[in-house]
């Protein structure tokens, strides 16, 4: 053999070696931590597939033993395709159970794509993958940090994924990944969850509810967001809407997004158009602050719930015109190191300044995550803001027709 083809054989080696390593290790680490069977038979495959050339090669040299041959190379090549298969047959269609009030709508020109990777992972494996990797990227992000949030997000994604009408949802994560790499996530995508009520008659129109918009913060739009507000919103009798956009970025085209999801929650739904809140988590708040400048009279108040704020918005002349004497409700973690209460309470107090109601609470002992690991006082500082807008939206409905 000459120097030249050992050196490219060598090459080739090496750099198999190293792609197969960077593959090997996150599957590794899915196939050890996956919550699912799904999960892990995912793995197993990619594992497989890694792991093929290097089996070929091992089988096809078995020149002595044929049997030891044909058959290693029948099992290496068809065990990832009959897992493919099991996968892409156990993957959830997307659509709601019969009568569920949690649905997955798309109301733009998207579609669900049951036979994505993300879909043959189920969600709660890529969150939790995701987060335990996170050290490896994020340099917020310590090995102590990722085992607490991953303590605190697995339970709600276990009792989600033990609901089958959350289950059958599936997941539009495939979406957010795509805004990474350029490719079409804007796709008109919500996730809903409407409480009974009453329905229209011939002698009484359909009721009106309360409507909670919510905005996701980075890595897409997860159903764990929709779970915990039902919780809220099935005490409170509130529609919950939850746009994805992507990634998370709330750029271009994101106050379009939001007042697409506006819109079918008033026309579509029976949502109140004098009642419809605002909330926006973590890089939320930047869709927040652009959907609450351009738009103030479609909002009868806002939620920021530790988030980024978008401020040559939310300081603009636009902005404090229109909320000047209105309500916004400000939550952050004390503890939290991406979004720092100091930050959120500069930019709060220099909204106070210019005229705005705000009311503002922080965590002791809580972090970015809080939505996650503080929600029973998440839920009632928000019931107690709501009831608060209520009883000042009565009054001075009784003094203005004590006035008539």
């Amino acid at each position: 053999m000459s120097t030249t083809r050992r050196a490219l054989i060598g090459l080739f080696v090496a750099g198999y070696g190293v792609a197969g390593t960077i593959v090997a290790f996150p599957m590794l680490t899915l196939l050890w931590h996956a919550e699912t069977l799904s999960g892990r038979m995912f793995a197993v495959m990619i594992l497989c597939g890694v792991a093929l050339p290097v089996a070929l090669l091992i089988f096809l040299r078995a020149r002595s033993r044929p049997r030891l041959r044909y058959g290693g190379i029948f099992i290496t090549g068809a065990l990832p395709l009959l897992i493919l298969i099991a996968l892409t047959v156990t993957a959830p269609n997307g659509q709601a159970l019969p009568d569920s009030n949690v649905q997955s709508i798309f109301i733009g020109d998207g579609s669900y794509a049951r036979f994505s990777v993300f879909n043959l992972v189920p969600e709660i494996d890529q969150i939790k993958l995701g987060v335990i990797l996170s050290p490896y990227f994020d340099s917020l992000m310590s090995r102590e940090k990722a085992n607490r949030v991953v303590n605190a997000v697995m339970p709600v994604y276990r009792d989600l994924e033990a609901q089958p009408e959350y289950h059958a949802l599936g997941s539009v994560m495939n979406y957010a990944y795509a805004d990474l790499y350029g490719g079409h996530f804007d796709v008109g995508h919500v996730y809903q969850f409407v409480p009974a009520h009453r329905q229209a008659t011939s002698v009484s129109p359909e009721e009106k509810l309360p409507v909670l918009l919510f905005l996701h913060g980075a890595a897409g739009g997860k159903k764990a967001y929709l779970w915990i507000l039902q919780k809220f919103a099935e005490k409170h009798r509130c529609i919950v809407v939850c746009p994805s956009f992507g990634f998370g970025r709330w750029r271009s085209g994101a106050v379009e997004a939001i007042e697409r999801a506006r819109g079918y929650a008033l026309h579509s739904l029976p949502g109140d158009p004098e009642r419809v809140y605002l909330i926006g988590l973590s890089n939320g708040g930047l869709g927040v602050s652009r959907a609450a400048a351009a738009h103030p009279d479609h909002y009868a108040g806002l939620i920021l719930l530790c988030s980024v704020l978008d401020k040559t918005k939310i300081h603009s002349d636009e902005f404090t015109a229109g909320w000047r004497g209105r309500s916004i409700l400000c939550i952050g973690g004390a503890d939290d190191n991406r979004v720092p209460q100091d930050y959120l309470k500069a930019e709060m107090n220099a909204l106070t300044e210019a005229g705005v109601k705000v009311t503002m609470r922080f965590y002791e002992g809580e972090d970015h995550f809080f939505i996650f690991t503080a929600r029973e006082r998440m839920y009632e500082d928000i019931g107690n803001w709501l009831s608060s807008l209520a009883a000042l939206s009565a009054s001075v409905t009784a003094k203005a027709a004590f006035r008539r």
